[in-house]
């Protein structure tokens, strides 16, 4: 009878306590190769987004200042300035000021803008303006730089 139970003790089915442990290990190992991928693709992803809300921003900019390019500030030839004080907000974009800094929330995120006017260079004697609307993420110093030409004149109003 004893062989008996010896005999049913060595055949039983399951895992020993090594067994269970290994496969622990490699679980573990698993679970944080996968997390640690899971994070940097979720802050990759804001990333992103966030260069993509400054590309809309810099691109909104310049629309806004090309269809509406009597607020532009009288600039004269070989001069560059900063430009969109509080009192030369674009239409569409709520411009909040704090201190010297001029920025734009957007989803809960602040952008920093900067917006350059430019005629320094010899085909601005045509009566044209380079604008630059440069749009930063406060935080992750994501930007955005978009350049266009403006005509200062409607063609045939002179410069």
């Amino acid at each position: 009878m004893q062989k008996k139970n010896a005999k049913k003790c060595r055949n039983q089915n399951g895992f020993t306590l090594i067994e269970i442990l290994a496969a622990l290990v490699i679980l573990s190992i698993v679970s944080l190769v996968f997390f640690q991928t899971l994070g940097q693709t979720l802050f990759s992803s804001e990333e992103v987004s966030h260069r993509q809300t400054a590309i809309h921003l810099s691109e909104s900019i310049l629309n806004q200042t090309g269809e509406n390019r009597e607020q532009l500030p009288p600039i004269s030839l070989g001069e560059r300035e900063t430009w969109l004080s509080p009192e030369d907000g674009l239409p569409g974009l709520d411009v909040q000021v704090e201190g010297e800094d001029r920025y734009v929330v957007r989803n809960g995120e602040r952008f920093d803008l900067e917006v350059v006017l430019d005629r320094t260079d010899e085909r601005h004697e045509e009566g044209l303006v380079t604008v630059i609307a440069r749009v930063v993420h406060e935080e992750e110093n994501r930007s955005a730089e978009n350049v266009r030409l403006v005509r200062l004149t409607e063609e045939g109003e002179g410069a």
